[in-house]
């Protein structure tokens, strides 16, 4: 039985997709919401530590408590006033009503920048919430990944024929696959968008249900952002490996291949109904089911996660030497 080197799905082709899906993401959604959030910059160079820390909102005064990143300086002013130090709740306590003028001004006008925060992160997401998000340019990157695989191919096709026929893909072929590419991270982004505004949303009102302490919500969304990323990575892998999939279909059947031999990755990631599928002979037009439960059928690289290749199987060697000879 012959076989041809598989086309393989290289992390390099998705890895830029990536980046340029996750500098969008975070241009339009995150970049805003940070902006707002920054600390309040203080201009007064003879403000104490404690008051600062108050006025920037990194350190906010809930319930008798200050609540927040705490150094050696803050404590020391906080104790000095008569805070004492909760180590249930990690944070001084001093009623309101022991409180210098001071802190109280400071306070209160913490208490109205961080109003006016929160109205500003509410209006940006308002204002996102239902736009759709723009896709950044793919062309460049789907023609480098299609580039690519076509090296693949030929130099498969070359080391079994001596011929070096570097035929590319047909230009239907490719427009379709570019449209099906671009048509499911489109679809797929915005339904993430919409999932992550709703969970932003929750981000805030748990915060406000607190004492709305900013620096909280800024690494609330800023998990949320390193979220992004992965998320990103993902999509625009296993579109990618989708698409990859598809074009091996192509080429393949083009040349009269019509089975392949499933391979995995051969290690302890290759979920269980992949690893029993190893090594077995399938159709490209009649793909195994690889999902017990949903019963879907998928050719390797086209099930979620799916590491796995396809090796060519030529049933008839000689009638390929020929074809490639008279092409």
């Amino acid at each position: 039985m012959n076989i041809l080197r598989p086309i393989y799905d290289f992390d390099r082709y998705s890895a830029p997709i990536a980046k340029a899906i996750y500098g969008m993401l975070y241009k339009e959604i995150f970049a805003p919401l940070f902006a707002i959030l920054k600390d309040t910059e203080v201009r007064n160079t003879k403000t104490m530590a404690l008051e600062e820390a108050l006025k920037s909102g990194r350190l906010q005064y809930v319930d008798d408590f200050f609540i927040g990143p705490l150094n050696a300086s803050i404590s020391k002013e906080l104790r000095a006033i008569g805070a004492v130090y909760n180590k249930v709740r990690k944070a001084y306590k001093l009623e309101r009503a022991n409180l210098p003028a001071s802190l109280l001004s400071a306070i209160a006008e913490a208490n109205l920048i961080a109003k006016e925060k929160l109205r500003k992160v509410n209006e940006f997401l308002s204002s996102i919430e239902g736009k759709k998000l723009a896709l950044p340019e793919l062309d460049p990157f789907f023609q480098n990944t299609i580039t690519g695989l076509n090296k693949q191919f030929h130099t498969t096709t070359k080391s079994l024929t001596g011929q070096d026929l570097e035929v590319p893909l047909a230009k239907r072929f490719e427009e379709d696959l570019k449209k099906a590419y671009v048509q499911n991270l489109d679809l797929y982004i915005n339904k993430w968008q919409d999932e992550q505004i709703l969970k932003l949303r929750e981000k805030v009102f748990k915060n406000v249900q607190s004492g709305f302490r900013a620096e909280k919500l800024a690494t609330d969304i800023q998990y949320e952002k390193n979220v992004s990323f992965n998320k990103a990575k993902f999509l625009a892998k296993q579109e990618t490996s989708l698409m990859v999939s598809k074009y091996r279909q192509l080429r393949y059947e083009e040349v009269g291949v019509r089975k392949y031999i499933w391979s995995t990755s051969h290690d302890d990631r290759v979920r269980k109904r992949h690893r029993e599928l190893d090594r077995k002979i399938f159709r490209f037009d009649q793909p195994p089911v690889t999902d017990l439960h949903t019963m879907a059928r998928n050719n390797p690289g086209e099930d979620y996660g799916c590491r796995c290749v396809a090796i060519p199987v030529l049933s008839n060697f000689e009638a390929l030497e020929r074809e490639y000879a008279s092409a």
